[in-house]
């Protein structure tokens, strides 16, 4: 299909806009003094986008169509092919699209299915020879990774001009989900729902300001920012407003935390559930004596019932279970912290009263280097190619182009859908994004979940059980055979 003249001059409105807006963002602010330091880095910076846009110029596919089936729901929206609508990220993202169209020469078409038709229709695609589906973007747990056990998926690691190690694929994930040399999902920003998909801090401004909480921001950018910090601003928050005795979410809280996100904490404060060996065969490293050590401090604040609520409990209250029920007490302005996926802060509080900002998770304690974003692997965030695929190197081209012009272009607007009011306006708001989208860490137990294990670690970390090691040994005979038997899969497929 021939590009549309209307589609060129959808690319100038948005790019003259674009520009419009950064120059109203940096009106009256301060001019950097320029170095020699400065001006390599930009140089690089240069120099690295050249490399990236201009090694393909002159790629003509003669107006061939590539087609993406895309999973996408109201909470987890995955951009579709639709036209500029004025929503940023939206009309970001089309212009990604018709700025591939345009350069070389392809038309890029969107199938919308439900993850379930979506997984059902590869299987059928990939055993008929059909090649319908040239990429498919859905959730982890229930589709891709069944898809890519049954050996429905090409090797990414196989894939001509797609490049893995770049910074626009999540590289935490590419490592965990290399088996034998062999990959078969990968995520990244070229995904709308990747930037939904990690679990986030949330916390009141207004709280933070009556309670004289220190500047957050300034917290977590001297790495300060760990769970002994938390526990120590909300070990006497939590207050019993109405005087009832009774903890309710009208009451006042330290945090309010669901099941998931408190798996999080573990992850984000270092705890590894796996790990893989010389030869590439994963591991369960749970019951290391670190890791037990995290979960018992995470258990110890995240699943303390005295100065943290179970955000599940309130799923509830309309009747019949609704996660957006979940961010009642924090949306009402009872609840300090709120531990919850981005999707929640963008879609459930955009009508809530007080403002916010978004923090990371916590880490372990100072010595931990780095801030770690734990993701959700039910979210429809992750891309795979199926088995039969036969458009060689126009995979790794035309994914790469899109990977490194959504962490340009799309990334720097998210802040415009996940924040609001003053935090909207601050820049440590903004800056506090780039650093949880750097990577976002998903494992493979977080997806495949083997004998349960990491249900069992939601529970633990959220105080619905105790004692993990007696628990993990109940089960830990059961996830090692669930687990040895997925390796011995994939030994089986052939590229």
């Amino acid at each position: 299909m021939k590009l549309k003249n209307h589609k060129k001059y959808t690319i100038f409105l948005l790019l003259t806009s674009f520009c419009f807006l950064t120059a109203c963002a940096n009106e009256g602010a301060q001019p950097e003094t320029v170095t020699k330091e400065t001006v390599e880095q930009t140089d690089t910076a240069v120099a690295k986008e050249t490399s990236v846009l201009d090694q393909y110029e002159g790629t003509d596919y003669g107006w061939e169509t590539y087609t993406f089936a895309v999973d996408s729901t109201d909470v987890y929206p995955n951009y579709i092919g639709e036209a500029n609508t004025g929503e940023p990220v939206n009309d970001a993202q089309y212009a990604r699209d018709s700025w591939i169209e345009e350069h070389y020469n392809i038309d890029i078409q969107y199938i919308h299915e439900d993850g379930g038709v979506l997984t059902s229709n590869v299987q059928k695609q990939v055993q008929a020879g059909d090649t319908t589906y040239d990429c498919i973007e859905t959730n982890l747990s229930f589709s891709l990774c069944p898809l890519s056990v049954s050996g429905m998926l090409a090797n990414l690691a196989s894939v001509e001009k797609l490049d893995l190690e770049a910074d626009w694929w999540s590289r935490s994930f590419n490592d965990t989900f290399t088996i034998n040399d062999k990959q078969y999902i990968t995520t990244g920003p070229i995904s709308f729902s990747y930037f939904y998909s990690p679990r986030v801090i949330a916390f009141n401004l207004r709280l933070a300001e009556n309670y004289d909480i220190p500047d957050l921001y300034s917290v977590v950018d001297e790495g300060k920012w760990t769970l002994d910090y938390m526990y120590d601003l909300i070990k006497n928050f939590s207050a019993d407003l109405d005087g009832d005795g009774v903890m309710t979410e009208d009451d006042l809280w330290g945090a309010s935390v669901d099941e998931y996100s408190a798996a999080g904490f573990f992850i984000s404060a270092g705890g590894t559930q796996m790990a893989i060996d010389s030869d590439g065969k994963p591991y369960f490293v749970l019951n290391d004596p670190q890791n037990v050590n995290i979960i018992d401090k995470v258990a110890s604040i995240i699943g303390n019932a005295d100065i943290t609520q179970k955000a599940e409990a309130l799923a509830g209250r309309s009747g019949k279970y609704n996660s957006r029920d979940k961010v009642y007490t924090f949306k009402n302005g009872n609840a300090l912290f709120f531990g919850y996926g981005a999707q929640a802060v963008a879609f459930y509080l955009r009508d809530m009263v007080d403002d916010y900002g978004i923090i990371p998770v916590p880490k372990y304690d100072e010595n931990q280097k780095d801030y770690i974003t734990f993701g959700n692997a039910t979210v429809p965030a992750y891309i795979g190619l199926p088995k039969n695929n036969d458009r060689g190197s126009m995979n790794g081209i035309i994914l790469d182009s899109m990977g490194y012009l959504s962490k340009r272009d799309v990334q720097p607007l998210i802040s415009e859908v996940t924040l609001k009011g003053k935090a909207a306006r601050d820049e440590a708001s903004h800056r506090m994004l780039d650093l949880i989208y750097q990577d976002i860490y998903v494992d493979l137990n977080c997806s495949y979940n083997f004998g349960e294990s990491f249900i069992l670690l939601r529970d633990i970390t959220m105080g619905k059980k105790e004692n993990f090691t007696s628990q993990w040994e109940k089960l830990e005979s059961k996830a090692n055979i669930e687990l040895d038997n997925l390796y011995e899969q994939f030994l089986l497929i052939e590229d």
